[in-house]
């Protein structure tokens, strides 16, 4: 449900076809609408807070990490959200959760804005998801969650709304839950990292790794942000070799999508 506007990455041959933009995603509009779902029961259990950037993260990571934009729902949920709200801005060129990020006056809100006005939409449009026929794609095996980190750590904002460890932390778990779902789970190779901060910050009771970092850095995204994507590195090299898999992306355009100036 969440399109970018970053021009048209190119992937190796060994690319896995859940994030490529040409034809061999898998259409699942209704898993991903029933994963948004399960997040907003518990967005303290899948997010760590209510974020609307942190929600993109987690369905980028698992579902859609590129720009292709399918689900049968999206035109409809953003007719809505335009008649809805008038935008003064140009919106031409916006997804919904762009534009509720500029009309909202927070990132909460627009949290709670987007889970709003989604059930309305969906109530308002049951046979945009009945009609939804989900497409197969083709069987490969599947990258280590490690094999992102790369890119993670150097493009970030191909992945992310927002360069910060929240968001990292939201990407990686939605990637790790479709590993998961997809009987894949043994290349969740980062499962541990929760212990491997333990011991680097010396940290006693119950945390999430992401706020336990950000708050040791003082609040500095720019600090916190990279020492995450070295520490998870560190950390898949101290528990053996990789699959030597790797991803690698070609961009075509410089533009990637970042929250807009101000907001």
């Amino acid at each position: 449900m969440h399109g970018r506007d970053r021009g048209c990455p190119t992937y190796s041959k060994d690319r896995i076809p859940e994030t490529c933009a040409t034809g061999l995603i898998q259409e699942r509009s209704k898993v991903i609408v029933d994963v948004l779902f399960r997040i907003h029961a518990d967005p303290l259990e899948y997010l760590g807070c209510r974020s609307l950037d942190r929600l993109i993260a987690y369905e980028l990571g698992y579902g859609r990490p590129s720009g292709s934009l399918d689900c049968p729902i999206e035109a409809a949920f953003r007719e809505w959200i335009i008649k809805l709200y008038r935008p003064s801005f140009d919106s031409a060129a916006m997804d919904v959760f762009w534009i509720l990020q500029r009309v909202a006056p927070s990132d909460e809100a627009a949290y709670e804005l987007f889970f709003r006005h989604l059930e309305t939409v969906l109530s308002m449009n049951t046979e945009i998801m009945h009609a939804s026929k989900p497409t197969e794609a083709a069987s490969q095996e599947p990258l280590d969650l490690s094999c992102f980190l790369d890119v993670l750590g150097e493009r970030p904002g191909f992945y992310l709304p927002r360069v910060s460890v929240g968001c990292l932390r939201a990407f990686l778990d939605g990637k790790r839950l479709a590993l998961i779902e997809s009987n894949n789970a043994e290349c969740n190779d980062l499962d541990g990292f929760d212990s491997w901060i333990r011991n680097r910050l010396s940290l006693k009771g119950l945390f999430r790794w992401e706020n336990a970092v950000l708050q040791h850095f003082g609040g500095n995204e720019s600090d916190a942000y990279p020492w995450c994507i070295q520490e998870l590195k560190a950390f898949r090299k101290s528990i053996g070799p990789p699959s030597g898999r790797n991803l690698e992306v070609h961009f075509h355009q410089e533009k990637e999508r970042s929250r807009p100036e101000g907001d």
